[in-house]
């Protein structure tokens, strides 16, 4: 699709960011490839994640540990440090390693962060260039929206 369009944004719904599941260097590598192969359109979503009684089912049967909404927050604020700082050309440490850079060079990777609870909202702040939200009424939605950082609102 990066080779065959020209102004089609690509990236994933959401990249889960589970240790379990993917590396932090392989996916930093991959969206940066991304990024280049199509010239910059890259959108990179993640989240935290679905509540447990659903996230249980879709993870578990492929061994895949899907821990508590507390260390999911904990692994993705560590995730989102350590990709932005890759993109940034930075070097940084990936879990049990040691500091590597890894010469990627792009911080125009605009990040997306799906975010409803507080805690979500604070990783937006921090990290995203924009957020999302979603399963939630229009007052749900309204309230989100005025407890989203003003950035990105």
């Amino acid at each position: 699709m990066a080779n065959a369009t020209t102004t089609l944004r690509l990236g994933p719904v959401i990249a889960n960011l589970l240790p379990d599941y993917r590396s932090d260097v392989a996916i930093a590598r991959q969206a940066s490839t991304l990024a280049q192969l199509s010239a910059g359109r890259l959108d990179f979503r993640t989240g935290i994640g679905a509540a447990a009684r659903h996230g249980h089912a879709w993870w578990q049967p492929y061994g895949v540990a899907y821990p508590g909404y507390r260390e999911r927050a904990e692994q993705l604020t560590a995730s989102l440090e350590r990709l932005t700082a890759w993109w940034d050309g930075r070097a940084v440490a990936p879990p049990g390693g040691a500091a590597v850079e890894l010469g990627l060079r792009h911080p125009s990777i605009p990040v997306t962060v799906a975010a409803s609870s507080a805690t979500a909202l604070d990783l937006a702040r921090r990290f995203a260039d924009r957020w999302e939200t979603s399963f939630c009424t229009i007052d749900e939605w309204r309230s989100r929206v005025e407890a989203a950082p003003a950035a990105l609102a």
